[in-house]
């Protein structure tokens, strides 16, 4: 269900766009985080950025690709790349389906990404389901 009329709790989360995109390859660093360590995420898009330009990189726009696990996250810090991307070794890549997303943008401090989830996790997704 698109909770379009869903206000978002006062945690400083900004009202989603939702965007129907069609199917992407992200490449990027992929890190396994528990709430617990969700402060280590930084580190993770450091050593992306550390990188520097990697060939077949297909906009400036970063991406975070979030699979919710029973007690953790898997987590892929990345950017869209073409298909026939040669990629350095240290990245994987992931596909993602053409459907219609809600997007949520972080535009603060990487140091403070996880505000950011937990807000759309314990706040935002939970009321957007209820609904």
């Amino acid at each position: 269900m698109r909770p379009d009329a869903l206000e978002v709790p006062s945690a400083g989360l900004s009202q989603p766009r939702y965007q129907h995109t069609g199917k992407m390859r992200i490449a990027g660093l992929r890190g396994r985080f528990s709430s617990g360590s969700l402060a280590d995420i930084p580190a993770l898009w450091r050593r992306l950025v550390s990188l520097g330009q990697v060939p077949g990189r297909t906009s400036r726009i970063d991406y975070a690709v979030v699979l919710m696990l029973p007690d953790d996250c898997d987590y892929l810090a990345g950017f869209g790349v073409s298909e026939s991307a040669e990629l350095p070794n240290e990245l994987v890549c992931t596909e993602i389906p053409a459907n219609e997303y809600a997007v949520f943008s972080h535009d603060g401090h990487v140091s403070r990404l996880c505000y950011t989830f937990d807000a759309v996790m314990r706040h935002w997704l939970p009321a957007s389901v209820s609904k």
